[in-house]
C-alpha cells in the first residue's frame, strides 16, 4: 500500500508553493485591471478576458493547497482544475493569435495549426483527467514517491501542452521580424515570444520532475523537487513578466496600417 504523506509535509511543500503560484497571476490580474482603468481605449475586452482568465488560474492553483492529502482522487481532480485553467488560458490565446496577429509571414497551415490547439488540449485533459481517476496518483504529494504509471499520466498532458506553447512561441518569434513594418508592434511580439518560451519550458520541468518522483529514492527527491518547484516558481514570474512588459507596448493601429494589413493577408 501507498505510504501515507503526513498533511504538515503536504501543506508546507504543496500550500506554499501553489500559493505562491496564485499569487503571481493575482498580481497579473490586478495589473491587466488597473491597466485597463488607466487606458480603456487599449483593447478593453481583450485585456479584460485575460484579467479574469488569470484570476481564474489563480483561484484554481490556490485552491489545492487545501486538497486532502490522503485522497488521491481529489488531488487527481485539483489538479485538472488547474489543468483546465491552463489549457483555457492558452487555448483563448492561440485562437486570437490565429485571427489577429497583425504578420503577414504567418502562413495559413500556422494558423490552421494555432485553430487546433483548443482541441488538441482538450483532448489531452480529458486523457489526463480519464488516467488519474481510472488509476489515481498522489499528483500533489510533490515529495512522495509515484508509481509507474504516473509518468503516462503526465505525459499525455505535458507533450501536448510544451507542443502548443512552443509553436505559439515560433509564431511570435516570426511576427517579431522584418515582415511587421511597426517597430512597437516587433517589440511587443518579440516580448510575448519570450514570455511563450519561458512558459514552453515549464512542461518539460514537469516531465523532469515525474521522472524524479518516479525512479529517484527518497534523499535524491527531497534535493531536486525543491529545485524543480523554486524554477517552476521563476519561470512562471518570467512567463508572466513578459506578457505584462507586451500588453504596456500595446500599439493602437490606424487605418493606413489596418489597411495594409488587408493587403498582407
Amino acid at each position: 500500500p501507498r505510504r501515507r504523506v503526513p498533511r504538515t509535509i503536504i501543506l508546507s511543500g504543496v500550500g506554499a508553493h501553489q500559493l505562491e503560484i496564485a499569487a503571481v497571476f493575482a498580481l497579473a490580474c490586478v495589473f491587466l485591471l488597473s491597466y485597463r482603468l488607466i487606458k480603456p481605449h487599449s483593447r478593453p475586452g481583450a485585456i479584460l478576458a485575460f484579467s479574469l482568465l488569470c484570476a481564474l488560474v489563480s483561484l484554481c492553483f490556490g485552491s489545492t493547497a487545501y486538497l486532502d492529502g490522503d485522497s488521491t482522487r481529489a488531488q487527481v481532480i485539483g489538479s485538472a482544475l488547474v489543468g483546465l485553467a491552463v489549457c483555457t488560458g492558452w487555448s483563448v490565446l492561440s485562437l486570437k493569435q490565429a485571427e489577429h496577429l497583425w504578420a503577414a509571414e504567418v502562413t495559413y497551415s500556422e494558423r490552421a495549426v494555432l485553430r487546433a490547439c483548443p482541441y488538441i488540449l482538450a483532448t489531452a485533459l480529458a486523457s489526463n483527467l480519464f488516467l488519474g481517476l481510472l488509476f489515481p496518483v498522489p499528483v500533489l504529494e510533490f515529495y512522495a514517491g509515484a508509481p509507474l504509471h504516473y509518468l503516462p499520466y503526465k505525459l499525455v498532458l505535458l507533450v501536448p501542452e510544451a507542443f502548443c506553447v512552443a509553436f505559439s512561441a515560433y509564431v511570435f518569434f516570426k511576427a517579431a521580424g522584418p515582415s511587421v513594418q511597426v517597430r512597437r508592434i516587433r517589440l511587443q511580439n518579440f516580448s510575448f515570444f519570450l514570455g511563450s518560451a519561458f512558459l514552453a519550458v515549464v512542461p518539460l520541468q514537469a516531465i523532469a520532475n515525474a521522472c524524479v518522483r518516479v525512479f529517484a529514492d527518497r534523499q535524491t527527491r527531497h534535493f531536486w523537487v525543491p529545485v524543480l518547484l523554486n524554477s517552476e516558481l521563476v519561470l512562471t514570474v518570467l512567463f508572466v513578466g513578459c506578457f505584462i512588459a507586451g500588453v504596456a507596448l500595446y500599439y493602437s493601429k490606424d487605418e493606413k496600417d489596418k489597411t495594409m494589413e488587408r493587403f498582407a493577408r
